[in-house]
């Protein structure tokens, strides 16, 4: 799937783990710009139980608050707490015309967003919260965004609002193992494996496995490889006949073995001179032919990532500095003539002073 931000909550491995997206973590949740967003953060931050971004006049926040607590009270002082602490960032960082999304799992329930029952959380606190700030809920319909065994609920809520962009097509991706009652255990384990299967190749695409000749480097020719083939043919001569007669035995094997070897390397130190010659002459005529390819080809390449979007200007000034522009209708006055300069050029044309 083409994403390009990520909303986690109570995510297995932190997005930071990518150099090449722009995230930030707190605690259980994240929030990162992939590099199919073709944009970048212009600002960041996070605090308890949030993290954000600033995408232009669009700022989205993860949330995520554990449902744990001591009791019920605690909980929902705790939860508003946490809400408080949302809704100062909200506001601190406000621009205007801005649109907010804010979405995770804050483990409340209310049927303003699909939910069969109330609580204290929903009802009494985040839904003040998102009426405080104009903010209204895209969920839609009232299938659960949670569910362990028989226990169900829509605690995943997605607020947005109040500015000119609103989300459109929210809709819940139901991609989960789905067995129909009754299953043997052998089913049941074909289903979930057949499942892993494809998350795995959705998200680590299998290697192909291709044979590749090995490149010839730019001196090599036909020579070298002829007396290659032929220092190989007499070392393995020598050693099998030092292998049966002894070292006494193989004197002329050796001596052949060596005048092989001395001839290639001789062509090798000579092809690569003349070969580096020729490539020192082609970088002016060809600046992205061999020279570059091989120079490229020993650094290592690394995914420019979100660091270099909407820096493309600033990349583009330091690479190509602007020049001072010359007035060429300026005439210097007599006192800034060097005198040693002569008027007279080689085909004897005498500047005509002004």
């Amino acid at each position: 799937m083409d994403i390009s931000l990520l909303i986690l909550s109570e995510y297995n491995r932190s997005p930071c783990n990518y150099p090449s997206w722009a995230s930030i973590s707190y605690g259980r949740c994240s929030i990162a710009l992939t590099t199919i967003a073709g944009i970048g953060a212009e600002e960041s931050g996070s605090g308890p139980g949030f993290a954000w971004l600033r995408l232009g006049n669009v700022r989205a926040f993860s949330c995520y608050w554990t449902p744990n607590g001591d009791s019920a009270a605690d909980r929902l002082e705790a939860f508003k707490g946490f809400l408080d602490g949302l809704d100062q960032a909200i506001r601190q960082g406000e621009r205007e015309n801005e649109t907010l999304l804010v979405a995770g799992d804050f483990n409340a329930k209310s049927t303003y967003w699909g939910s069969s029952v109330d609580d204290s959380k929903g009802e009494e606190a985040l839904e003040s919260f998102a009426a405080s700030l104009g903010l209204w809920t895209n969920n839609v319909g009232s299938h659960p965004t949670f569910q362990r065994g028989a226990s169900s609920s829509v605690i995943d809520v997605t607020f947005s609002g109040p500015g000119p962009y609103e989300v459109v097509d929210w809709e819940l991706d139901e991609g989960q193992p789905f067995l129909e009652e009754p299953v043997s255990a052998a089913d049941a384990a074909e289903v979930l494996n057949n499942y892993l299967v494809n998350a795995c190749d959705s998200c680590m695409p299998r290697r192909v496995y291709e044979v590749h000749k090995r490149k010839a480097v730019h001196w090599w020719n036909h020579e070298i490889a002829d007396l290659r083939a032929k220092c190989i043919r007499n070392r393995r001569i020598y050693l099998i006949v030092v292998k049966r007669q002894g070292p006494n035995g193989s004197t002329a094997e050796r001596i052949a073995f060596r005048e092989a070897r001395k001839a290639l390397r001789a062509s090798i130190r000579k092809s690569q001179k003349l070969s580096w010659a020729a490539l020192c002459t082609s970088v002016n005529n060809d600046p992205w032919g061999v020279p570059y390819r091989i120079v490229s080809g020993r650094l290592s390449r690394q995914p420019p990532g979100i660091s270099a979007i909407r820096r493309e200007k600033e990349i583009a000034d330091h690479l190509f500095p602007t020049m001072p522009i010359i007035n060429w209708q300026r005439v210097p006055m007599d006192s800034q003539v060097d005198p040693n300069f002569t008027t007279t050029t080689a085909e004897g044309y005498n500047f005509k002073s002004w």
